[in-house]
């Protein structure tokens, strides 16, 4: 369900887009930036995210303005915010349902305002009431491409489909690859990210050591991706000690994500978990390969290069083995999959027994495939 009270021939001269969730989320944003970009070339557009996912839009040529904030701001720094977007902007679209990403636009519009809604219920009602045009968030059977989208339809504008993924500085990426002494040729690389931020999406330690030695048998380039935390890059390289093996390689901790999104436009494949990583891999139109356990793959499925949707997803809720252009998932086999929860605890930090019993053979098999 939406409403609508927009002037669909509206030329607004600035726009902000307000995204203030993780990284995967933002990135996936980009579809309904670069539709606002086609459709207003001459506008300033600046998007609103928190600070640690701004990384996901280097370079990003629909954007001018990259406005990093905290993600827990103190009162301060939650007046300095507004402050900083007060009344500067013809249109805010609001990707999010939450009060302070509504806030955040009211304070930012001197005129439109569009955005999505969690629900109906009458404790939404001031938010309904500050929109011009809002959506109904379905958080089940609508991918969050498509949703997102919805908003552009608000303010009748084309849809354009493509994940734009992030882009290095000019001659960033050949330092990173002299500076790791790495060799990199097209095609001759697989890429592996083992360690989700939650470990509740994530695999065993001994399936990904079982992959490793099978691509061990191969002519292909091992890379191990993984973020700046110690514990994903004390992991990766445990993975890479035990492979004992030149042809293995671990970056965690030590590059860029628009850096990784070139390395993984030179790749033959990636293999990885429910995680921002394996959305930059799809948009980067490397042969991506996802394990799924509890996820919904309808809303969360990393995006096909050249999926273009009117409605629902590009996946089904329950299959083994989907494949969709470049990407195919993986389900975990179990009459609970998937479902929808933080784990077999409920708690971000628990595991996923359908993850835990996936066997290696099923990874292998896709790889056999390359």
């Amino acid at each position: 369900m939406s409403f609508d009270r927009t002037e669909m021939s509206t030329k607004y001269s600035s726009i902000l887009v307000i995204a203030t969730r993780l990284i995967g989320d933002v990135l996936l944003t980009t579809p309904l930036v670069h539709s606002l970009r086609k459709a207003y070339p001459t506008a300033q557009i600046d998007i609103l995210v928190f600070d640690h996912t701004a990384g996901v839009l280097e370079g990003n040529p629909d954007l001018d303005t990259v406005i990093k904030i905290p993600s827990r701001p103190t009162k301060k720094e939650y007046f300095l915010i507004i402050k900083n977007v007060f009344r500067k902007y013809d249109l805010t679209v609001n990707v999010q349902g939450g009060d302070r990403p509504t806030i955040y636009s009211l304070f930012a519009s001197h005129n439109k305002r569009v955005g999505i809604l969690h629900s109906e219920r009458r404790q939404e009602g001031w938010k309904r009431w500050l929109l011009d045009a809002w959506i109904l968030l379905d958080n089940i059977n609508t991918h969050t491409v498509i949703q997102n989208l919805k908003l552009a339809d608000c303010l009748g504008l084309e849809r354009h489909y493509q994940v734009i993924p992030p882009s290095p500085a000019p001659f960033a990426y050949e330092k990173f690859i002299k500076d790791q002494a790495i060799t990199i040729k097209k095609n001759n690389v697989i890429v592996l990210h083992p360690v989700p931020r939650f470990p509740y999406k994530g695999w065993t330690f001994e399936a990904w050591s079982e992959v490793i030695r099978y691509l061990q048998t191969t002519e292909y380039q091992i890379v191990l991706s993984g973020g700046p935390g110690q514990e994903e890059i004390e992991y990766c390289q445990r993975l890479a000690t035990k492979a004992k093996s030149d042809k293995i390689i671990s970056i965690a901790g030590s590059t860029s994500l628009a850096i990784l999104a070139e390395l993984l436009s030179q790749a033959k494949a990636y293999i990885g978990p429910d995680t921002a990583v394996t959305h930059l891999a799809a948009a980067s139109k490397t042969k991506t390969i996802v394990l799924l356990g509890p996820s919904n793959p309808m809303k969360w499925g990393a995006w096909p290069a050249n999926c273009a949707l009117d409605q629902g997803s590009p996946w089904l809720n329950t299959q083994p083995r989907q494949e969709n252009d470049n990407v195919v998932l993986l389900q975990g086999v179990g009459d609970c999959v998937p479902c929808y929860e933080e784990g077999c605890d409920r708690h971000t930090q628990s595991l996923s027994k359908c993850l835990q019993a996936f066997p290696a053979e099923r990874v292998i098999a896709e790889l056999k495939r390359l």
